[in-house]
């Protein structure tokens, strides 16, 4: 056909995964052959199992762009609410969250598939509390061409200690050990809306696996940076280095800036 005649005279566009087929479920860590964003409750007590569960589409696809919040929704971004109302374990503040422009338009259910949608269960035979009835739905989806282009680095990319800034989709850069009054609460890393989803993933619990992650410690600050991490998938043109003190000579470099935190946050940044 003609698609098939164009790919054949030029390099075919990465496509989403299509909805339910090239996603996938594990609660028993990241499965071969795809890339995941890992699906993590800290209050959980370490017997549920919630140290190695993720959520996953097959590799060679474009990132959907999928991260999973376990400290409220995240600015920029469309967030639907993971809840489990018979989980006490800090199941009232977890999300979803897709880019604004994103063509799934995820629904969940603690009680069972969603009549009419075509549903993916999360289970977690570790967990007692009812997690063998959840189900994240969407319609059936063809994932469509993605023909934007990746960011450029370092110009199509930000930090903000203070929100997400308009124009921009980001991750939420947080470390939940830090004091309310560090402020760490409201600080981003962003690239510009309506681009190829970089696939860049922030990881306060060790690197995410399956991925290449690069540690964003800061030696000065004593509220566990030293598992802190910054992830892109494997194929990612994007090969960052952290300094925690000043930029790299011969590198192009995003400062990481808290002006509110006393621990030596005026000297970092992740350059490529």
């Amino acid at each position: 056909d003609s698609e098939t005649q164009a790919c054949n005279e030029k390099a075919c566009p990465p496509r989403l995964p299509s909805w339910p087929e090239d996603f996938k479920w594990s609660n028993n860590g990241v499965p071969e052959g795809y890339t995941c964003t890992r699906i993590m409750e800290f209050d959980q007590p370490a017997d549920h199992g919630w140290d190695n569960n993720f959520f996953c589409w097959k590799n060679g696809k474009a990132d959907p762009g999928l991260r999973f919040s376990s400290e409220g929704a995240v600015l920029s971004v469309k967030c639907m609410a993971i809840t489990e109302g018979a989980d006490n374990g800090g199941w009232d503040n977890n999300f979803m969250c897709v880019p604004n422009n994103s063509p799934y338009n995820f629904k969940w259910n603690s009680a069972g598939p969603i009549e009419g949608l075509e549903c993916i269960q999360w289970l977690e035979p570790a967990d007692p509390d009812t997690w063998a009835d959840n189900y994240l739905c969407n319609e059936k989806l063809e994932g469509p061409a993605v023909t934007a282009p990746l960011p450029s680095w370092p110009s199509d990319f930000k930090w903000s200690f203070a929100g997400a800034p308009d124009g921009y989709t980001c991750e939420r850069v947080i470390e939940r050990a830090e004091p309310e009054d560090h402020t760490w609460k409201d600080n981003y890393f962003c690239w510009k809306n309506d681009m190829n989803d970089p696939g860049v993933r922030w990881s306060m619990a060790g690197p995410i696996a399956g991925q290449k992650c690069v540690n964003t410690h800061e030696a000065a600050d004593p509220h566990t940076w030293q598992d802190n991490y910054v992830c892109v998938p494997n194929d990612s043109p994007y090969n960052f280095v952290w300094s925690s003190a000043g930029p790299l000579e011969g590198k192009q470099c995003i400062q990481w800036r808290e002006p509110a935190d006393p621990d030596t946050w005026e000297d970092n940044y992740l350059c490529m």
